[in-house]
């Protein structure tokens, strides 16, 4: 049977695309450094930008009804995506 790694990227840090290949670095939870390397092609057949935009923006705007008054920056964050900027 194979296991199944997961990992948490805490925050993205380094994104490349070159010789058909998509590069992201991050920090992971426990705060090391964190690579992975995609064949970029299927990056574009498998990620669904629009659906990941749509969610971001659900999510967000979820939190912003609980707690409106804290979240200028995600009101931002959002105003971004909904432009798609």
């Amino acid at each position: 049977m194979k296991t199944i790694r997961h990992e948490f990227f805490h925050s993205i840090n380094t994104f490349a695309c070159s010789d058909n290949e998509v590069h992201i670095m991050a920090v992971d939870n426990q705060g090391n450094e964190i690579g992975i390397t995609f064949v970029a092609q299927e990056i574009l057949e498998w990620i669904d930008m629009g659906y990941v935009r749509e969610k971001v923006i659900e999510h967000y705007s979820e939190i912003n009804k609980e707690e409106a008054e804290n979240l200028k920056s995600t009101q931002n964050l959002l105003n971004i995506l909904k432009n798609g900027n």
